[in-house]
């Protein structure tokens, strides 16, 4: 069982494992933002759609009551909660994407100082 977890650790330490990570992960996060900023942007545009509908069903009803019902549906209200989800997503994709970053820096500033260490005979 330590030699399972010796041979991982020694592979997190490895600079083409950390650098394939960093594409994974940084991949992954540009996949989760893009899900979050397209339902973030198409937000207005659902809204606008649903009030719409609900104006033609209702054509002697204010914008603003149509708006307000339109708000209120449950295609908006799921909208709503698909976008705080792929928040949600986009927010965990990129603290590991920046955990990953963190690691690649500490192992270049380590090995900076071991050639540093060399070079100065220490």
């Amino acid at each position: 069982m330590n030699q399972t977890h010796q041979h991982n650790a020694d592979d997190r330490l490895d600079p083409h494992v950390l650098a394939h990570e960093l594409e994974h992960f940084g991949r992954q996060y540009a996949d989760k933002k893009h899900a979050y900023e397209l339902l973030n942007k198409t937000r207005a545009s659902l809204l606008s759609k649903l009030t719409n509908d609900v104006r033609r069903e209702f054509p002697a009803m204010s914008r603003k009551e149509a708006q307000d019902m339109a708000e209120g549906s449950d295609d908006y209200v799921s909208h709503l909660i698909a976008i705080v989800d792929a928040e949600r997503e986009k927010n965990y994709a990129s603290a590991i994407w920046k955990s990953c970053q963190a690691k690649f820096e500490g192992m270049r500033t380590a090995e900076a100082t071991r050639r540093a260490e060399l070079y100065h005979g220490r």
